[in-house]
């Protein structure tokens, strides 16, 4: 995902390339996966598979929601096209206030 990071000296846009998260990486926090390192506008990537895991999805999406209160930002979240025939579906979460 790229951010747009304002205009420099000549006026021309800067465009930021901000960090992905894969949920796989993120660590644990409890029962789910913490979502403390997870700033605006940052996307976690989200297997499908990870969305089945019960207990652990039902903490994740609470912590997810924690999250969102703490950086006053609503959950934007976007399925992703498959990269080749094989390729699990994923879906795309981040926090983005869009005021």
């Amino acid at each position: 995902m790229i951010k747009f990071g304002g205009f420099d000296k000549d006026g021309q846009a800067l465009h930021i390339a901000c960090v992905t998260h894969r949920y796989s990486d993120l660590p644990m926090k409890g029962l789910g996966k913490s979502m403390e390192s997870v700033g605006m506008d940052e996307p976690v990537i989200i297997p499908q598979s990870a969305t089945l895991e019960g207990v652990t999805w039902g903490y994740t999406e609470a912590e997810i929601e924690r999250r969102a209160y703490e950086l006053k930002a609503e959950v934007k979240w976007m399925e992703l096209p498959p990269q080749n025939a094989a390729d699990e579906r994923k879906v795309q979460m981040w926090f983005h206030n869009g005021g």
